[in-house]
């Protein structure tokens, strides 16, 4: 699909240690605040269901999701930007 649009294709794997993912889905429970409604079992089925993906023609980034959003949004924007 990206190379029919004349797009370059990245891969960005987003990574989070198992408890920090628990963590952050009770509170966005607690809060009722997010687009997303997944719970603590839709991320265990598909942790159980994921294939890892392997382009190795594609730049990838290997991102850990542990930091604030802002720093990860810049670390993104940063490789997407050294990549091109």
């Amino acid at each position: 699909m990206a190379a029919q649009a004349g797009a370059q294709w990245r891969i960005i794997e987003c990574r989070l240690a198992r408890d920090l993912v628990r963590d952050r889905l009770e509170r966005r429970e607690t809060l009722k605040e997010g687009l997303s409604d997944a719970t603590w079992e839709t991320y265990l089925r598909q942790r159980s269901e994921f294939e890892a993906f392997e382009d190795h023609d594609a730049p990838r980034l290997e991102l850990e999701t542990n930091r604030d959003l802002a720093i990860v949004a810049h670390q993104v924007t940063d490789w997407l930007r050294r990549d091109c």
